[in-house]
């Protein structure tokens, strides 16, 4: 499932741009209206870092699927750059339970791929379920996210 978010950041500016729109236009502010260019400003920065596919295969292996209460599971979590370009860093959140984890993929070239190592610990006993994958692309400034997520999970008994 592809789609591009408005993050917190975003929702504030958004209401600034609208506001300050809104301000400029009723009661003649310069100073509203200063807030709503910078508000669009913002904006128009961020998109650009969303641009282009994002054409990632994730995938978890989990080095087993039972461990005892107080033990570890380690998974690894293949990434590979499906495109014929190079692809920016992005990020991939790993439900582990009730956490959530962040792992940062690095710039991968035209068909290269990357492990990355994560930790399933397993503080008592239960069932912990690893995934979905969610790799999330965003600005630098915390305005927009694109996300992509893969429905695999596993359960660590």
């Amino acid at each position: 499932m592809k789609d591009i978010r408005l993050r917190p950041l975003g929702w504030f500016a958004l209401v600034i741009l609208a506001i300050g729109a809104l301000a400029g236009a009723l009661f003649g502010w310069i100073e509203a209206w200063f807030l709503a260019l910078a508000a669009a400003a913002l904006f128009l920065t961020a998109w650009p870092f969303l641009l282009g596919s994002r054409d990632y295969r994730a995938s978890i292996r989990l080095s087993r699927h039972s461990v005892v209460a107080g033990g570890e599971v380690h998974a690894d979590i293949e990434v590979e750059n499906g495109a014929t370009r190079p692809q920016l860093p992005a990020i991939i959140e790993l439900p582990v339970g009730e956490a959530l984890g962040e792992l940062l993929v690095p710039m991968l070239g035209a068909q290269q791929s990357t492990t990355l190592r994560a930790d399933v610990p397993a503080i008592r006993r239960g069932v912990v379920r690893v995934g979905p994958i969610t790799v999330a692309r965003r600005d630098p400034l915390g305005i927009l996210g694109r996300e992509v997520t893969w429905p695999e999970s596993h359960l660590v008994h």
